[in-house]
């Protein structure tokens, strides 16, 4: 039978909890805050002891999405100012994104070192992002859909490779105490069949207000997959990679054949 344990979570005063997002592969997660004048987040482990919380990283905004990174400690912030910044929780700064957006930002999606970013007002852009969280000035690739993003997914191809030994011994010299934790453990044989996502082609599947699903490929070229009658509200792939799933606000569960 599970046994469950609770955890009171240390939160800033009179503030709500808007968002939470889980690390895929590490037992981290950041939660986002709405406070009196603004929003923050904090950042805890899975006691939930807080391991980052910093002034410089209150606005006088709301959060309105943020993503992490698949394999490293870098969390993806976007505000309803429609500020971007890559929170880099090893080296626990602040990288500020040259933002292309003036309206809040509904999702965010990592593919790799690609970071995808879309906002209310249909503005998308592409940026690459290096290991420590700094982006390029400008994104790689940017389109305006003129109509409100709701969802964003990169393309899996639904297959998995064994851990990145050279990745997590990278992040482990580095000083990254969980890595190193998780390289003692892979060495000792408890987590030699722990997996990471392999790397998939950068490219990602967008879902708008007015109910269509748009394809971005790794060259920047955009083609409207399907059309439904009802705002996307999210969408999500199969196991095997091989079907897109969208969901819509009439709560209907729509399958696309990606083949």
């Amino acid at each position: 039978m599970p046994l469950y344990f609770d955890n009171e979570l240390k939160s800033p005063e009179q503030s709500s909890t808007s968002l939470v997002a889980w690390h895929k592969q590490l037992n981290i997660f950041a939660v986002a805050y709405k406070l009196t004048n603004g929003g923050t987040f904090y950042v805890y482990n899975k006691d939930g002891q807080i391991i980052a919380s910093k002034s410089e990283v209150e606005r006088k905004a709301e959060i309105t999405s943020f993503s992490w990174h698949l394999e490293r400690q870098l969390l993806a912030v976007g505000w309803s100012t429609g500020e971007l910044f890559i929170w880099n929780n090893i080296e626990k700064v602040v990288n500020n994104v040259k933002s292309v957006h003036d309206k809040p930002i509904t999702t965010l999606s990592w593919s790799g070192p690609k970071l995808a970013s879309a906002d209310k007002g249909g503005a998308f852009a592409i940026w690459k992002i290096d290991g420590l969280g700094r982006s390029q000035s400008d994104p790689i690739y940017k389109h305006n859909f003129e109509i409100a993003i709701t969802s964003c997914i990169s393309k899996s191809h639904g297959n998995t490779s064994h851990l990145s030994i050279t990745n997590l011994a990278k992040a482990a010299v580095s000083g990254d105490q969980i890595a190193l934790d998780l390289f003692a453990d892979f060495n000792s044989g408890f987590n030699s069949r722990m997996k990471l996502p392999q790397k998939d082609g950068e490219s990602f599947f967008l879902g708008t207000d007015d109910g269509k699903v748009f394809y971005v490929n790794d060259k920047g070229e955009k083609n409207e997959c399907v059309s439904l009658e009802c705002s996307i509200k999210q969408l999500l792939h199969s196991k095997d990679g091989k079907y897109l799933v969208a969901m819509s606000s009439d709560l209907q569960v729509n399958t696309i054949n990606l083949n």
